[in-house]
């Protein structure tokens, strides 16, 4: 389950939390835009609390029963589920500020099909949903519509992105597989020279492919001159092209 042990819970007048997180949780599809008095009493109503872990620690794991989602404040988090025969595949990897889990809450799901691990040392703000939805008189705060339109928008901007994943899934090849994320980020990122979230086993771990097979092919596309690379750097040189491969 999402743990709360050794969390630190909110208060207003906790000013050290506010001077080191507030602009980030502003920032969140969430809260972003609240004035501080509807900020503050937002997170009192959802029973917010702060909590920090170590990198490779589990925040979710297969199985684990689901109450809470999360806000990441800082380091970064990783979305993954295996296959039954024990394959990963990344299903996302998040930054801040960001939301997690709140998709399988909001689902009523009762055990979580995915893992959610650190990958770099993390804080999170913990939120417990069934406060943002109860329908008695006693979770009635200024605010509480908004956020419940906002969650909508973040639901359906999430499911949008599974759709996106499915699409990329669905090509055969690993070419046509690598052509369609570099064409997403070409699009989202607005320049045809394009930072992926992914080093090359997460990136073969996304794509559900083999590390060698990706490398090969990504060897193979630079020799065509179709793209260059240096690490997590993309240049993607003829878009046209790629795109008869997608």
């Amino acid at each position: 389950m999402l743990m709360i042990m050794d969390t630190l819970q909110i208060q207003p007048d906790s000013t050290w939390v506010w001077a080191a997180w507030r602009h980030t949780i502003q920032q969140s599809p969430l809260f972003a835009g609240l004035d501080d008095h509807v900020l503050d009493q937002a997170l009192l109503s959802l029973s917010a609390r702060i909590r920090e872990y170590r990198q490779d620690e589990m925040i979710l794991r297969t199985g684990d029963a689901v109450g809470w989602m999360g806000l990441l404040l800082s380091g970064t988090i990783e979305v993954t589920r295996q296959d039954g025969l024990g394959n990963v595949f990344i299903v996302t990897r998040l930054q801040p500020p960001s939301l997690f889990a709140e998709a399988l809450v909001s689902a009523g799901i009762s055990a979580s099909p995915v893992d959610i691990r650190v990958t770099e040392s993390a804080t999170a703000l913990l939120l417990d949903y069934s406060r943002l939805v109860a329908i008695d008189q006693d979770h009635v705060w200024p605010g509480r519509l908004l956020l419940i339109t906002r969650m909508m928008q973040v639901l359906s901007r999430k499911n949008l992105l599974l759709n996106q994943k499915l699409d990329i899934m669905s090509r055969r090849s690993t070419r046509a597989k690598v052509a369609a994320v570099l064409l997403i980020e070409v699009a989202e990122q607005g320049r045809r020279t394009v930072v992926l979230p992914y080093n090359r086993q997460q990136l073969a771990d996304y794509l559900a492919v083999d590390r060698s097979a990706l490398s090969r092919e990504l060897s193979h596309m630079k020799k065509e001159n179709l793209i260059d690379y240096h690490r997590q750097v993309f240049n993607v040189l003829e878009p046209a092209a790629l795109a008869s491969y997608v």
